[in-house]
Formats: structure tokens, C-alpha cells, sequence
């Protein structure tokens, strides 16, 4: 698994980045491993990942923000999201923040080693924004200028 990144790449994140409100991304993960490519990763494109390892602390922490009025939007540019983990799974995740108005419009890509139709399914029916597979370092940053360039 390769964890380089076009020089290309790098620079249309950088003229996308410039002038956003928030350069954080969430990712939520259960294996260490994970989170430190996606971080890798994310930092390259000149981003911040924010990291929790299940989605029940992701969870807690993006409540905590709405509790204090924090806007999730400003905190905030996307979650990227695994979906097996424990406590709270990604599906689980995404159906709670998908359901409130103050995060139904967060950016959530599901990012997993999981496939197949079924997956496909799920992501829609929890109303994710994004589905894909892991890890595809060039892949996932593509999809993250992408997704960073349209918000």
C-alpha cells in the first residue's frame, strides 16, 4: 500500500485549502495503522486530521461541540469514517449526525476495507455522502480535494 501522493495533487489541495473557513478533517478509526495513513495522508494536502478511534467518541465529541454552539461546519470540513469499530460502528455513526439538522449537511465519507453490494446499501441507506475502500493514499486525497473543493 502506497502512501505517496502526487505532486499534482498536493497543489490543487493547496489552491483548494487556502481559503476554506476549516482545514480539519474527523477520522475515525479503531486501528492505529488506519490513522495514522489517513492522518499522513491528510496532512500532506496541507489539511488537519482530528482523530477519535471509535464512532461513539466521535460521536460524544461532535455533541460536545453543539452542546458548547460550536458550528460543526466551522470545526470541520468532512469525517472520514471506518465502519466496523466498537461501541459505535460508522453506519451507527452517520445514521445519528445524518438525523440532526445541525449535521445532516457534514461531508461523511465511509472509508473501509469492507465491500460488496451489501455495503453499497448500507451507505445509502444511512445516508453517507461517500463510500471507499481502504487504503489508496492517492485515492483517498483525490476524494478529499474533491470533496473540500465543493463545500
Amino acid at each position: 500500500m502506497s502512501e505517496t501522493i502526487s505532486q499534482e495533487l498536493v497543489a490543487r489541495a493547496e489552491a483548494t485549502t487556502g481559503s476554506r473557513r476549516c482545514n480539519k478533517i474527523l477520522v475515525v478509526d479503531d486501528s492505529a495503522v488506519a490513522r495514522k495513513q489517513i492522518g499522513s495522508t491528510v496532512r500532506k494536502l496541507g489539511l488537519e486530521p482530528v482523530s477519535f478511534r471509535d464512532g461513539r467518541a466521535a460521536f460524544e465529541h461532535i455533541r460536545s461541540l453543539l452542546l458548547d454552539n460550536v458550528d460543526v461546519y466551522d470545526e470541520y470540513a468532512m469525517i472520514i469514517s471506518d465502519v466496523e469499530m466498537p461501541e459505535m460502528d460508522g453506519y451507527t455513526m452517520t445514521m445519528q449526525l445524518k438525523a440532526d439538522p445541525r449535521t445532516e449537511n457534514l461531508h461523511i465519507l465511509l472509508h473501509t476495507s469492507l465491500s460488496g453490494v451489501f455495503n453499497q446499501s448500507m451507505v445509502e441507506k444511512v445516508g453517507a455522502d461517500d463510500f471507499m475502500a481502504k487504503f489508496r493514499a492517492e485515492e483517498l486525497a483525490t476524494k478529499i480535494v474533491q470533496i473540500i473543493a465543493e463545500t
